[in-house]
């Protein structure tokens, strides 16, 4: 998958990949670090931006979970629409500040739409509905010239705000997040294709929720047996058929997504 196009340390002058967990950034929960020396070399400009999880609004914390869990194939997703292997890809040296004053001037739209009866995690309450290159005085003031910042200092890289859609396609505040990236090499392995990761961005959406009910499931069967440890008992057969249905709808579509 990809590797070359992973997302990078948030430090400006650090060029690693992330590690797997990443270590983020204790208040906000937003910035990724390869170690505490990279995150206090970084804090001249985090600490503009940085902003504890308790001030965020429920839309920010929303949106900033769904990025969390999708942000690398969301990357691709921008490297597509911005066209990068044709248009950028061979720039080098200064000439790459051509992508800079493109990316200083536009964003990546991400709409998504609620989650009916949603399972549990924050993630879960939104789906993935459109992506779109939007140009960045559709985002507010604030926002605008605080997005225009972090992509010059942190360049390059890709901004990205997210809308939560009503029904009639209406929404009413963008929560936006950059997110620095690894110029790829020449002779680098191409990226997956716009349609295939949006379609891998779904299917992982299934897998997020199927791994919420999982875990769900698990905290009330210790729950009754703490409870009735007399009459302690295993999972409900229709749930465990459920479960093991829907995990195969996944295994079936993962499946057909490697033909």
């Amino acid at each position: 998958m990809d590797a070359p196009r992973l997302l990078v340390c948030s430090c400006p002058t650090c060029n690693n990949v992330l590690p797997h967990p990443p270590k983020r950034c204790m208040a906000c929960k937003a910035r990724a670090y390869c170690n505490k020396t990279c995150q206090k070399a970084d804090w001249s400009v985090h600490r503009l931006y940085c902003k504890p999880r308790s001030t965020l609004t429920d839309h920010d914390k929303t949106a900033f979970a769904y990025d969390a869990k999708h942000r690398n194939l969301l990357v691709t997703v921008a490297y597509n629409l911005y066209e990068f292997d044709k248009l950028h890809l061979h720039l080098q040296g200064k000439d790459r500040l051509q992508f800079l004053a493109i990316a200083k001037t536009s964003f990546i739209h991400i709409k998504l739409q609620r989650v009916l009866d949603p399972p549990p995690r924050r993630e879960n309450r939104v789906a993935f509905l459109d992506p779109r290159v939007a140009d960045v005085t559709s985002l507010a003031k604030g926002q605008m010239s605080g997005a225009f910042d972090r992509v010059e200092r942190r360049f390059p890289a890709f901004c990205f705000g997210y809308s939560i859609v009503d029904a009639d396609g209406s929404y009413t505040a963008i929560s936006s997040v950059t997110h620095p990236f690894s110029w790829p090499a020449l002779n680098s392995p191409k990226p997956l294709k716009l349609q295939k990761t949006l379609n891998l961005v779904q299917l992982f959406e299934r897998m997020w929720v199927l791994e919420a009910l999982e875990e769900q499931e698990g905290r009330e069967r210790k729950r009754f047996a703490l409870l009735n440890p007399l009459n302690a008992c295993g999972t409900c057969w229709m749930m465990t058929k459920g479960r093991k249905m829907a995990g195969e709808e996944v295994e079936d579509k993962w499946h057909q997504f490697l033909a």
